[in-house]
This record gives structure tokens, sequence and C-alpha cells, in this order.
């Protein structure tokens, strides 16, 4: 009896050390997940903030008025994540959280499919390039990990119920950012190839193209209900590029109403950088430019463009 009971003891001992093993790689990783989403708070709390950044906070704070100079969907969650968290940390939060957590899904699902080192891939996340911008509230940040997170979902979630979870996260990223689009649908592809496997590669491009239309049609309803303002941003860049073209010397000229008509204003030309449009418009009272709200100036500003780009091909080109 008691060499039986010795031999289901160091039984159990090894099954509990066998358990132990196996599930080491998983701790490992929930560790360096859970220290780096630690470490980003730590170094940016409550987030860092540029000009973008506090224009999307100021319209999270009023929720009564957005604009599409920054699509509307960053905003309308940072409102709601005000009611759990004061202040710009809750955008803080969503990001770190998306970001480790979609690093730290990559890493289960490769354990599982027994991966060498697999463990290691939270590491991803410290290294300068990524921990860098990591606490930034930017558009750009929340796509990024939005996008990384639905593609960790579709790659670790093993039932099909759960891959529709990737939508969501992949619908954020594709309407957080104007060029997102395009970036989905390689990650929409992905998403078919493990919802259906056994689709074809065509079938596979249909759904990722049928997918990517649901998305924006989301989109489209989501900015109608949030009755978003347009405020017709392309007139800084057709600005831009009609300025180029007559401080050039070519056959252009900037419609009236977009001409700052106040003392101290500088002239067009003296101001004008090939870099960025932001020394016309936004750089204080000096700025020669004015935007407009008028739809009537925006059909001038048009046909304007429409004049300098096909009687300066050359110097519009050379812009």
């Amino acid at each position: 009896a008691f060499v039986a009971c010795a031999g289901r003891l160091g039984d159990a001992r090894r099954r509990v050390l066998e358990r132990a093993r196996r599930s080491a790689p998983a701790l490992a990783s929930w560790a360096l997940a859970l220290a780096g989403f630690a470490l980003t708070l730590a170094a940016f709390y409550p987030g860092e903030l540029s000009v973008d950044s506090l224009l999307q906070y100021e319209q999270a704070i009023g929720r009564v008025t957005y604009y599409d100079h920054h699509p509307a969907i960053m905003a309308w969650v940072w409102s709601l994540l005000l009611h759990v968290v004061p202040g710009p940390a809750g955008m803080l939060y969503l990001h770190a959280a998306m970001l480790w957590g979609a690093l730290l899904l990559f890493a289960l699902g490769a354990i599982r499919r027994g991966r060498r080192h697999a463990w290691l891939l939270p590491l991803a996340g410290f290294t300068p390039m990524i921990l860098g911008i990591a606490g930034t509230i930017w558009k750009d940040v929340g796509m990024a990990a939005a996008f990384l997170l639905g593609s960790a979902i579709a790659y670790c979630a093993q039932r099909p119920l759960a891959r529709v979870a990737a939508l969501v996260p992949l619908f954020y990223a594709t309407a957080v950012r104007a060029n997102a689009p395009p970036a989905v649908l390689p990650l929409l592809w992905l998403w078919g190839r493990r919802t259906f496997p056994r689709a074809t590669p065509a079938l596979g491009v249909a759904v990722a193209v049928a997918g990517l239309a649901a998305l924006l049609a989301a989109q489209w309803g989501l900015e109608r209900a949030l009755a978003v303002r347009r405020v017709h941003f392309a007139q800084y860049i057709a600005l831009f590029d009609v300025a180029a073209v007559q401080c050039a010397g070519g056959d252009a000229r900037i419609p009236a109403p977009f001409v700052r008509d106040a003392p101290g204003a500088m002239p067009l030309c003296e101001a004008f950088d090939p870099i960025q449009v932001d020394f016309l418009l936004v750089r204080g009272a000096a700025t020669p430019l004015v935007a407009s709200d008028d739809p009537r100036a925006w059909r001038a500003l048009r046909d304007a463009w429409m004049h300098a780009v096909v009687a300066n091909p050359g110097l519009y080109l050379a812009h």
C-alpha cells in the first residue's frame, strides 16, 4: 500500500510539473505584456497630446459638434471613455490595451501552435519604434494598435464566432484614419481565410472586398448619426498646389475669398514653403491665406486648381 501510494504521489508530482512546464511560456507572455502595459502608462500618463490630439479632445469634451478634419470616431469613442476615466487618459488606456493585448494574443496563438520561443513575442512592443510613440494620443497610433488587435484575434481565435470579434477593432482602424481602408484589405483577406478555411482564393478576395464595403458603410452610418460637419480640408491641399504654381511664375491665382485681408499678413510667396502648407494657413495672423466655409469659394478654388494644373503641368509635377 505504501509503495502504491508513493507511486501515485510521484505520478501526481510529474503531472503538476508537466502542467507547469506547459503553462510557463503562456505565463511569461502574460508577464511581458502586463509589464509593457504598465511601462506605457508610467512613461506617458495621462497621454502625450499634440495639436491634433487637442482638437479631437475638445470635440470629445463638447460632444456637440464633430468635424471631419479628423475622422470623428476617435473623438466619439473618447467622449464615451470620459464617463469612465476623466481627462485624456482614457484613450491612453485604450491604445495601450489594444497594443499589448494584441501582442499577447499573437504569443498565445503561436504557443498553442508549438512555435519555439513564442513567449518572446511581446518583446516587440518594447522596441523604440513602437514604445517610443505608444503613449502619444494620435489616430495613427490608434489605427496601428487596432489593426494589430484585429489581426491577433483572427490569428488566435479558434471558433468562428470568436473571430467575428476581430471586425470591431478592424472597423475602428478603418474609420479612424482617412487612408486606412486600403490597408485593411489584406487583413480582411486573412480574416476570411481563417473564418472560411475551405474558401477558394477568389472567394477570399470577394470576402475581403465585401468586408471593406461593409466597414465603409458602417462608417458612413456612424458619421451621419453623429452629424459630422464637413470642413473640406482638401482646400488646404488645393491652396498649397495653386500657391506653388503661382509662386513659381505660372499662370495661377488664389481666389480672393482665401486671401487674408489684414495688416501684418505676409506676402504669399514670402510665406510659401515647398515642404508644408502650414506656413500659408495655420501659423498665426501673419499667414497670407485663410480657409473658407463658403461652398461658392470651394467651387472657385476647384476651378483655380484645375486651371493651374492643366495650364502648368510641368510646374505642378515639379511641386
